[in-house]
């Protein structure tokens, strides 16, 4: 007499196996949620509002006031802030733009005697702010690229840009272990 064989659990369709393979894979799907740094969810335009990016975004880390009452809402995001989302809202509460603006286009924007409120307004806040000699201060950004470079702005004792960006190696690629 032949004993007929159930399948055991691990073969069957949602049995013990498929819940050890979403147990192993959990951690990867949230590996890859946390490397997201961006608006990917976000749609800019006419149905956009500032309440609807603000649930997906989340708390802003800085708003920048601009004419007839719209503002800049930037993100500033990753790792080492290597990314700064900025969203020109408009009065009405509307996304009109979105842009990350850490790129050498909008490094470009930066001009000689911009004051520092302008020039946070095209780049968001610096990842380190360093005094210098006689009242100066240099502002830096760390930005994605290949070179480990940082992009920096030096302001006079008024709080007035005295170069335009520059770039210089980032003291942190210097770190030997």
């Amino acid at each position: 007499m032949s004993r007929s064989h159930a399948p055991d659990a691990m073969s069957k369709p949602g049995g013990l196996a498929s819940a050890l393979r979403g147990l192993l894979l959990l951690p990867l799907a949230l590996l890859a949620a946390c490397g997201t740094v961006g608006p990917q969810t976000l749609r800019v335009g006419p149905g956009q509002t500032e309440a609807e990016m603000l649930a997906v975004m989340g708390t802003p880390t800085g708003r920048y006031p601009l004419a007839n009452g719209a503002q800049l809402v930037e993100y500033a995001k990753g790792p080492m802030g290597r990314f700064t989302f900025m969203f020109e809202v408009d009065s009405s509460g509307r996304i009109k733009t979105a842009d990350q603006v850490l790129q050498r286009q909008y490094f470009s924007k930066v001009a000689v005697n911009m004051n520092q409120d302008e020039v946070q307004r095209i780049l968001g806040r610096p990842s380190e702010r360093q005094r210098e000699y006689m009242n100066k201060e240099t502002w830096s950004w760390r930005f994605d690229n290949y070179d480990c470079l940082w992009a920096q702005v030096t302001f006079n004792a008024a709080g007035r840009a005295m170069t335009p960006v520059s770039y210089d190696r980032e003291p942190r690629c210097d770190i030997s272990f």
